[in-house]
């Protein structure tokens, strides 16, 4: 039951994230985290949505169901109320479903049977319904109308995997009807008989008072005994007739059943083919998948490689540009310094000769 709940919450989910707009984020957030069946973290979310929208019913569904995972029924059966009352009937049918789940926990039959009767009014063909209320009728006694809610849901869902466990319980239930409707007939031959033994233990008596008065008529008594006794004798024959045709009928529910299981068994092998053959799909698109995702991997570590190339020969051609940028450099600065350079050598040359004629002078005067 909490599987299909989530399914069909999924599908609720969808539909309102499809019109979702400002102010529902909080119901969003709180469908998704009961989707991930996180409904300590999801009570927050709905609990704030009904407050920004008190009208939403499917947030006041949500946050019955969550109430209902975490025990608080009676402020579960507070928020199914309140989403039944508000709902369109495919809303309203959920939450009085599930307000009959609540009471049949409870073991409050009556009030169970009475919601999931109002989800049946609301959508006749809400499967789940009809099987709550099977239960329930089952445990109030109420076989025949019981054994009518399970035939209509199977009928809404012949696929359903409680099918076979579904029909052994109809099977027992028609059984246990069949033993007592047979105990009633056998109760009522019983009562007759015996009123026919006091009628003729009464006949008996008369008999014997008026034996002598009623000698003339002996021959037409044992007329009626022979009439009697030809009347039970078709009786017993008629209950043989019955016995055998109810063997007939447990024969082919029998067979019938057989067919019913060979069926589903073969859906189920048909069932596990089809599941094999989508998994098998699904591995093969995954590999290709991953086939391309390292493809595109290869191509961008090509990619980078050349671009860390590119990059190495731009950061290569301007090494060299910068050196031949300094070399230039250091060749204009030594073009500037070579004329004072000579302009120097040139002072010190003339240093040189003058103080070699002042030596000379010294000289010739020293003489």
């Amino acid at each position: 039951m909490t599987k299909n709940r989530l399914v069909v919450l999924a599908v609720f989910l969808l539909l309102c994230t499809a019109v979702a707009g400002f102010g529902q984020e909080n119901f969003i957030r709180g469908g998704e985290l009961l989707i991930m069946n996180l409904p300590e973290e999801a009570v927050i979310f709905l609990e704030e949505a009904v407050l920004d929208d008190p009208t939403n019913a499917r947030a006041f569904l949500y946050l019955g169901i969550v109430y209902e995972q975490l025990g608080r029924l009676d402020e579960a059966v507070a928020a199914y109320r309140r989403a039944m009352a508000r709902g369109e009937a495919n809303i309203s049918a959920h939450a009085a479903n599930n307000l009959g789940n609540v009471f049949f926990l409870r073991q409050n039959n009556a009030e169970a049977e009475r919601f999931y009767t109002m989800a049946i009014e609301y959508d006749s063909s809400f499967s789940a319904a009809y099987l709550g209320r099977a239960n329930t009728r089952m445990l109030r006694g109420d076989f025949v109308n019981a054994l009518s809610d399970y035939q209509e849901y199977l009928m809404l869902e012949p696929r359903s995997p409680r099918r076979m466990d579904i029909m052994t319980l109809v099977f027992m239930v028609n059984a246990r009807l069949a033993e007592e409707e047979e105990e009633r007939l056998l109760a009522g031959g019983l009562q007759a008989e015996e009123e026919d033994l006091l009628l003729a233990e009464e006949l008996y008596a008369e008999e014997e008072d008026l034996l002598l008065a009623e000698e003339l008529y002996a021959e037409e008594d044992f007329l009626l005994a022979e009439q009697l006794y030809a009347e039970e004798k078709d009786l017993l024959l008629a209950e043989e007739l019955y016995a055998e045709e109810e063997d007939l009928f447990l024969a082919e529910q029998l067979e019938a059943e057989k067919e019913d299981l060979l069926l589903a068994e073969q859906l189920r092998a048909e069932e596990e083919e089809r599941l094999l053959a989508e998994q098998l799909r699904a591995d093969e698109k995954e590999r290709l998948l991953t086939e391309q995702l390292l493809a595109e991997q290869l191509l961008v570590a090509r990619m980078l490689a050349e671009r860390l190339l590119e990059v190495e020969r731009l950061l290569a051609a301007e090494r060299l540009l910068a050196e031949r940028l300094l070399a230039e450099q250091q060749q204009e600065a030594l073009s500037d310094e070579i004329p004072v350079l000579l302009e120097a050598l040139l002072e010190a040359l003339l240093d040189d000769e003058y103080d070699s004629e002042e030596s000379g002078l010294e000289l010739n005067t020293y003489e």
